[in-house]
């Protein structure tokens, strides 16, 4: 799971810099249609995806590679990391696009210290529709990191198992 993450990882720091080919748009640009639609035809929410807020900061990678054609990373808060954030992608298809994987990470309320820096706790959720971040295919992987007793360590975490503490998160924010 540690994989995954750094593979989330690698765009956000990939996108948020200097790269002609990414674009800071708004959800409402033309542009996001057909990606929008291809999120919409997947059943992200029954997965555990947070709906995304309409004034969300879009930055769109349309430079394609070997895992993907088109990539959207999405922050909740305009202070990028301080919400909720996903990287989405996407493989184009003649009809407009395919969503192929999200990857959610959404921070707590609690801090602790990780190689010495201070961060929130936060739980992962992924899901890989062909398998190329290194994920089984078609799986949800649900990961947790922080203090938290009920989490933290856990091997065997689910959807089920975090909803009630996302819903606590969400309480408090």
């Amino acid at each position: 799971m540690r994989i995954i993450q750094l593979l989330f990882m690698i765009p956000v720091v990939v996108l948020t810099g200097c790269n002609f080919r990414t674009q800071t748009v708004l959800l409402s640009d033309p542009q996001l249609v057909p990606m929008l639609q291809a999120m919409a035809a997947s059943d992200r929410a029954s997965l555990g995806f947070a709906a995304i807020p309409t004034n969300a900061m879009v930055y769109l990678n349309s430079r394609p590679n070997a895992r993907r054609d088109g990539e959207m990373l999405v922050f909740d808060s305009p202070a990028r990391y301080d919400g909720i954030y996903r990287n989405i992608e996407f493989r184009k298809t003649t009809t407009g696009y395919k969503w192929l994987r999200e990857f959610e990470h959404q921070p707590g309320p609690r801090t602790f210290t990780q190689s010495g820096h201070t961060t929130h706790e936060y739980i992962f959720i992924c899901f890989d529709t062909d398998g190329s971040s290194g994920s089984v295919p078609g799986k949800l992987d649900v990961s947790y990191t922080g203090p938290d007793n009920r989490l933290a360590l856990r091997k065997d975490l689910t959807l089920e198992k975090v909803r009630p503490i996302l819903a606590e998160w969400n309480q408090k924010h």
